[in-house]
């Protein structure tokens, strides 16, 4: 992944996975990027010095991966049908849930409290992580590749290979 300076074109920053990288976001400071890799892994990285911070594992290609509103936690989508909410400091894996797919987003609602995935199983579903619970659970007639909250959490989009969102 590479950061660059919009303004002057310069490449401010390069940090390295061993395979592909699918996606890579920034904290909602700036100062910290998130990376999800072909090469079973997500990274949290400092963006001032290029500084791998955490690595989380899988047992197949991450998909995406994105912090929460604290830059605490970061969540996982993965091809191995989980998503899973990570601790940024330790690394040690708080919450995960499994599709019957894989899995190839998941995002934080700006409560931090619960997340929403998407599924090639034809799903979009939210998750209460604190309790674990699955809140609801969103049909398409075909493969789910994103899915997002509003801002006060109260709906989710979907978009998926059925042409729809």
């Amino acid at each position: 992944a590479k950061v660059w300076d919009v303004t002057s074109g310069e490449q401010l920053t390069s940090v390295r996975h061993g395979n592909s990288v699918y996606s890579a976001v920034f904290d909602s400071s700036g100062a910290l990027l998130m990376t999800a890799s072909d090469d079973k892994t997500a990274s949290a990285w400092d963006v001032a010095s290029g500084m791998k911070l955490v690595t989380a594992k899988h047992d197949h290609a991450v998909y995406n991966a994105s912090f929460d509103v604290s830059s605490t936690r970061f969540v996982t989508a993965s091809r191995d049908s989980s998503a899973s909410v990570w601790d940024v400091s330790t690394g040690a894996r708080l919450f995960t849930t499994k599709h019957r797919d894989r899995c190839m987003s998941a995002m934080f609602d700006a409560s931090g409290n619960r997340i929403v995935t998407a599924s090639f199983d034809k799903t979009s579903a939210v998750f209460d992580i604190m309790s674990g619970a699955k809140i609801f659970t969103a049909k398409h007639s075909n493969l789910v590749f994103s899915a997002g909250f509003d801002k006060l959490g109260t709906h989710i989009v979907t978009g998926g290979d059925d042409h729809a969102a």
